[in-house]
């Protein structure tokens, strides 16, 4: 693996500082530039370890190796890992950055089969995106690659970059469960076991999708307040209907549409605690007092799913022993008032 990394990332390296063999130049030798070290951590050190990762490094490499392509040529990847924004800021960002220093890191595609010119994203996205908005061609790494590999270097980026938020992340995973292995899952999300796929995998079944669309990426937000907001959405089978409901009206408001999407998130939840988590709160405090001459002797609550007892210091817990003692006689006159009944 440390070979493939090295020589995935001498392979991006020299692609994209351009310090490659002039046209005519003998290939045989593998290309090690020596005065262009990059550091594992910037964007080129991780997108190299995101091709090694697959598998697809070379040693000899030439200038066809980044190709300018036409945008409107691409399609995107498979499986979608970004949740869209009304607006977009960091996007504009990086459109206005390409628009005025040109694209500084490539994408990379794979070729479509049978479709000379056409070619598919694997890692990009928004690079692709920024480009196809000003019209200016793609640079862009072209590879061969299986759909396991294109969807493994996809992830691989997003969790190398560390870019995409943690439900962003969990749909992700999601998605690509519905067609691959765990193995290919876990490579793709840089999970480190099944146990931690598992938790990703937990929140979108939880959540329902469009409730997740509607508050967006949620770049503050991590695993525990989305499983806090899926938990009470799942203790009643009506409450993802009723909270859908309760937000069409929220979703037109000044404040949801000048809030952040993590600030969005913030609302649901709070939506969500007002109309479901705190009634079920408030159900379980209800008890009532069992008076007697001397004091409460205990609080006791009575639902459809059984009563229970709380005894109310010594004389309550004498009340309790007292009460089992009684039982016996108290089911025999049940019984005989059931007789007369019948």
């Amino acid at each position: 693996m440390t070979t493939k990394r090295s020589e995935g990332r001498k392979l991006l390296n020299s692609i994209i500082s351009g310090d490659m063999p002039k046209s005519g130049s003998v290939h045989n030798t593998p290309v090690v530039p020596a005065a262009t070290k990059v550091s594992r951590t910037s964007p080129l050190g991780l997108m190299s370890d995101a091709l090694s990762e697959v598998g697809r490094s070379k040693t000899s490499i030439s200038h066809d190796q980044v190709q300018s392509i036409d945008p409107h040529n691409c399609i995107p990847s498979l499986v979608e890992d970004r949740l869209q924004l009304d607006h977009d800021e960091d996007f504009e960002q990086l459109k206005g950055s390409i628009r005025q220093d040109g694209q500084q890191v490539p994408v990379l595609v794979r070729p479509m089969l049978g479709e000379p010119d056409k070619y598919q994203i694997a890692f990009g996205h928004r690079r692709w995106k920024a480009c196809l908005e000003l019209d200016v061609m793609l640079k862009a790494v072209v590879q061969d690659l299986s759909d396991e590999q294109l969807v493994v270097a996809q992830g691989q980026e997003n969790h190398e970059r560390k870019n995409l938020s943690f439900i962003e992340t969990a749909l992700f995973a999601a998605k690509l469960s519905k067609d691959y292995p765990s193995s290919v899952v876990i490579r793709a999300i840089g999970a480190k076991s099944k146990g931690a796929l598992s938790n990703y995998l937990k929140v979108p079944r939880l959540i329902p999708d469009d409730i997740i669309k509607a508050i967006g990426p949620a770049p503050k937000v991590g695993r525990p307040s989305w499983m806090k907001l899926g938990e009470i959405i799942d203790t009643a089978p009506t409450h993802a209907g009723k909270l859908a409901k309760l937000l069409n009206p929220i979703k037109v408001s000044a404040k949801w549409q000048n809030s952040t999407s993590s600030e969005r998130f913030q609302i649901v939840l709070k939506a969500a605690e007002h109309n479901f988590a705190e009634k079920k709160a408030s159900a379980k405090k209800e008890l009532s007092a069992l008076p007697s001459s001397s004091g409460d002797l205990a609080k006791y609550k009575n639902s459809a799913k059984g009563a229970s007892f709380q005894w109310e210091g010594d004389r309550g817990r004498e009340f309790g022993e007292y009460l089992v003692n009684q039982l016996p006689d108290l089911v025999k006159k049940f019984d005989e008032l059931q007789k007369d009944k019948t």
